[in-house]
């Protein structure tokens, strides 16, 4: 995961295609399973670009990743499970004893974090890290972006 935020704004998943992603859009195109964040990312990268629509979002995921020159060869946004295995990580595995209420605040993590999972027409996964879990938000909604990475 990278060590920070790709900025200090939130962002909408696809937010002008609230209730209307295609179905090629959906959970088809992208998945929730470990491994798959690049992939998703990527492909989603492309949809957004090949939408003719002139209302999309520049706030969106999609744009704001290219607009701030991010490699799509190395980084992307990671997955439902990506994030879920990083969050159970770190909450169970650097140190048990570690008083946990304050963990994400104190490495400058933002508590909401966008995945590239997409669950159908109107909602998108996100990583809640002040409740300890993931669900499904609103495409409209505004999350923050932290990149993944694979070595």
């Amino acid at each position: 995961m990278a060590l920070e935020n790709l900025d200090s704004n939130t962002h909408t998943w696809y937010g002008s295609k609230y209730g209307s992603l295609s179905e090629d859009n959906n959970e088809a195109n992208t998945v929730k399973e470990l491994g798959k964040g690049k992939e998703n990312t990527k492909k989603m990268k492309d949809i957004w670009n090949e939408d003719a629509d002139t209302s999309k979002s520049e706030n969106d995921v999609w744009k704001v990743i290219q607009d701030a020159g991010v490699d799509l060869d190395k980084w992307y946004v990671p997955s439902r499970a990506e994030w879920a295995a990083f969050g159970d990580f770190c909450y169970t595995k650097l140190d048990p004893k570690m008083d946990t209420s304050n963990f994400y605040t104190s490495r400058s993590l933002s508590g909401w974090y966008w995945s590239s999972s997409q669950e159908n027409s109107y909602y998108a996964w996100h990583a809640n890290f002040d409740d300890g879990f993931t669900e499904i938000l609103n495409v409209s909604s505004g999350e923050c972006i932290r990149m993944g990475a694979t070595f």
